[in-house]
């Protein structure tokens, strides 16, 4: 057995972000449980760590998820997804609702975290909450870019930039 389903299962057990939003779907009348998350091979996406779609649940890359950290990180972030999904009625083909979510994932999963972007050799020239803040836009324009509905990367920076302050002030369920 990969050791991403022991960690998977450490982290269902004992991280308290992840404890926490899965009583927070649970208690929002979410049908969504362990049996929705999978720890497999993503070879024909080599730069996803992990995923959720509403009808398949959360799919996460094991060739990607080298520490219990990451994976960590990864579940928290999709859990989010699965939660705003759930609780928000977001729509798979707004881009507004899907850069919310992204923007909320970053936040609090901790993509952004200093030690997270030196892993994805990124050497950020900033520091602080403005450098969180660019890191997280970048990564939820480059998320709206893998969506059909995304016409490039100017409609996605400027959905980005028109939800980040409203979205990023919400973090529910904590």
């Amino acid at each position: 057995m990969p050791p991403q389903n022991a960690w998977l299962q450490e982290a269902l057990e004992s991280n308290d972000k992840v404890m926490h939003l899965m009583q927070s779907l649970a208690n929002s009348g979410c049908a969504f449980t362990r049996k929705h998350i999978t720890v497999g091979s993503c070879a024909d996406t080599p730069n996803y760590a992990g995923g959720f779609h509403p009808l398949i649940g959360i799919r996460l890359c094991e060739e990607n998820l080298r520490t219990r950290e990451i994976l960590e990180d990864t579940l928290t972030h999709e859990l989010v997804h699965a939660y705003d999904w759930c609780t928000m009625n977001w729509l798979l083909s707004d881009l507004r609702h899907q850069a919310c979510s992204e923007i909320r994932a970053g936040l609090i999963s901790g993509d952004c975290r200093m030690a997270m972007e030196l892993m994805r050799g990124r050497l950020p020239s900033k520091f602080g909450a403005k450098r969180i803040a660019e890191c997280v836009k970048r990564r939820a324009v480059l998320s709206l870019l893998g969506n059909p509905s995304c016409s490039g990367r100017e409609e996605a920076s400027a959905i980005v930039d028109k939800v980040y302050s409203s979205c990023s002030k919400d973090t529910s369920p904590f």
